[in-house]
């Protein structure tokens, strides 16, 4: 053994390090490894229990290069703000954009033909009206949200998943539709501004998490409408819908769907919808730096990049937060590499990142923890998985994904276990040997390595298994003693700022102003009812006043007072 190397692997490998407490994982083999990755320049998402390893590595990260970016759920206004709804908005305006471009590029060519065909006389108008059918029929322009969908989707559906409640899943699913068709109620969104006197998108800043669940509330309040003789109570949710949305936007899809629900199937689906919403809503500090992003996470993958996700080690509240940040990482690490194949021919990231995810087994379940560890490697994506046993694998996921993720582990660290099961198929991992017994004369098979030296293996000391090795125990250094330790730059507690107030959207504003329309024309209907003329100009009045409000008039204008 030469003190003066670090031995590393350096293929694209996964790995899983069993370390219950105390085991010192940290000193044996976080810390090394972060520096390891440091001293190559390959990017790391570190997930960060109490915030030590931040404080151990931040300052060389900086000094080396690196672009060092901090979510921090313990002190929000010492991190960068990052908001998982950035890249849904993101994508949805980009799509909005080019629609709107195309839109006026084909309204161009449309007044081209008509010019043409109004000029044109016999045979030549008649070719030219056929050539606008065709362009019509092909050109027509279409709004592509479907990468913001699926962006959407796979945030929702990783939030609300549980893969231990079989009896609840349809209510989780349910429950991420209704958050995915407030989302969109909020892109969808269009509003009148006095000062541009255009209809404009709602802020992008308005679109966060506090706002889906304000626009849930406020929307489940119930009002009382006329229609014709008929006054009924509804969700003031469904009357915006009606009011405001066609049957083909997503938002009406997605919230009729759960407004037409049964009260008690509805019942259920709000008990899931508010139990993960309520973790996440309750702190202001925390909402503050969620409402908006900082950073492109995608940048992980084109320039070393440094991210550490703090949370509290002894409370959860933040846990399926840090889950979510993972699963939406690695899902634009993925595109990325489809980026770069386009350009290079190779799907594979420009910077290799690894994922140190420490305290993995007391995390929600990834939902593509699969495709993570199925597909990421080739694209030079690692993952290095700190569990305090292997039982906590199958208490997550499942029996079936525990030996996915433990078949494409070529790499098992084991520091140190208390579980008896897990030490017993640790044994049975390293594999067999003959040992001569004299009393028998004969060789009998036994472990290469016993339950009794797992159990009494000494601080430092490591049991490796690699693929298509042999396993051996190896003495691990502690962190201080390595040569890179000695002339480290230590942390430097940098400036905390003031966070924005969170902006919310405001259902309520919108009720109140399609009220005050639906108010005045009902004062004036029964003095208009003997002049058709005058009622005529009326209406029109309050149809330009609806527009400004961005409202869609529909028949029947009787909203009563809320009871």
């Amino acid at each position: 053994m030469k003190w003066n190397r670090l031995y590393v692997d350096a293929g694209d490998n996964h790995a899983i390090i069993n370390a219950s407490s105390n085991a010192g994982k940290t000193v044996s083999f976080v810390n090394p490894m972060i520096d390891a990755l440091r001293m190559t320049g390959e990017s790391m998402i570190i997930n960060d229990p109490k915030g030590e390893l931040l404080y151990e590595h931040k300052e060389q990260l900086l000094s080396d290069g690196y672009d060092v970016r901090v979510i921090n759920y313990i002190h929000p206004e010492e991190g960068d703000r990052y908001s998982p709804l950035s890249i849904v908005i993101d994508s949805y305006r980009k799509a909005e954009k080019e629609y709107l471009e195309s839109k006026e590029e084909y309204t161009t060519k449309i007044k081209e033909y008509l010019d043409k065909i109004n000029a044109a006389e016999g045979l030549q108008k008649q070719r030219l009206e056929n050539e606008l059918l065709e362009y019509k029929k092909y050109y027509a322009p279409e709004f592509d949200y479907s990468k913001a969908a699926m962006f959407l989707r796979e945030l929702a559906d990783q939030f609300f998943y549980d893969p231990k409640a079989h009896n609840e899943a349809h209510f989780n699913d349910q429950a991420s539709s209704l958050f995915q068709g407030i989302v969109f109620l909020l892109l969808e969104e269009k509003s009148y501004n006095p000062e541009s006197k255009k209809r404009e998108p709602v802020p992008d800043e308005e679109i966060n998490f506090k706002s889906v669940m304000e626009t849930y509330r406020s929307g489940m309040e119930t009002v009382m409408v006329k229609a014709g003789a008929t006054v009924m109570k509804v969700p003031k949710l469904k009357f915006l819908l009606e009011k405001k949305r066609k049957k083909t936007d997503e938002s009406y899809k997605k919230l009729m769907a759960f407004l037409s629900t049964g009260d008690k199937e509805r019942g259920s689906i709000v008990t899931s919808f508010e139990n993960k919403m309520k973790d996440v809503t309750l702190n202001e500090t925390v909402l503050r730096m969620m409402a908006k992003s900082d950073f492109d996470v995608a940048d992980i993958g084109r320039k070393k990049t440094a991210l550490f996700i703090v949370v509290h080690g002894e409370k959860d509240t933040y846990y399926r937060l840090v889950s979510l940040i993972i699963n939406q990482t690695f899902q634009l690490l993925m595109q990325l590499t489809e980026e770069q194949q386009k350009k290079t021919g190779k799907k594979r990231l420009p910077v290799p990142c690894n994922l140190i995810f420490d305290e993995f087994g007391n995390f929600p379940a990834l939902k593509n923890i699969k495709g993570i560890l199925t597909f990421s490697r080739s694209a030079g994506f690692r993952s290095f998985m700190v569990v305090q046993d292997l039982h906590q694998f199958s208490e997550i996921y499942g029996r079936d994904v525990e030996s996915i993720i433990e078949n494409n582990s070529a790499n098992f660290i084991y520091l140190y276990g208390k579980d008896m099961d897990t030490i017993k198929r640790i044994s049975a991992m390293s594999g067999k040997k003959l040992v001569w017994k004299s009393d028998k004369g004969s060789y009998e098979e036994a472990p290469v390595i016993s339950t009794d030296q797992l159990q009494q293996l000494s601080m430092g000391d490591a049991v490796i298994i690699s693929a298509r090795k042999k396993a051996y125990i190896f003495r691990m250094r502690n962190y201080k003693k390595y040569s890179f330790y000695k002339n480290k730059k230590k942390y430097v507690p940098g400036e905390t700022r003031r966070l924005r107030n969170v902006r919310v959207y405001n259902v309520q504003e919108h009720y109140d102003a399609d009220q005050k329309i639906n108010d005045a024309f009902d004062s004036k209907k029964d003095l208009l009812s003997g002049d058709p003329q005058l009622s005529a100009e009326l209406k029109t009045g309050v149809e330009q006043l609806q527009e400004k409000q961005s409202l869609i008039p529909t028949a029947g204008f009787g909203l009563g007072a809320a009871k």
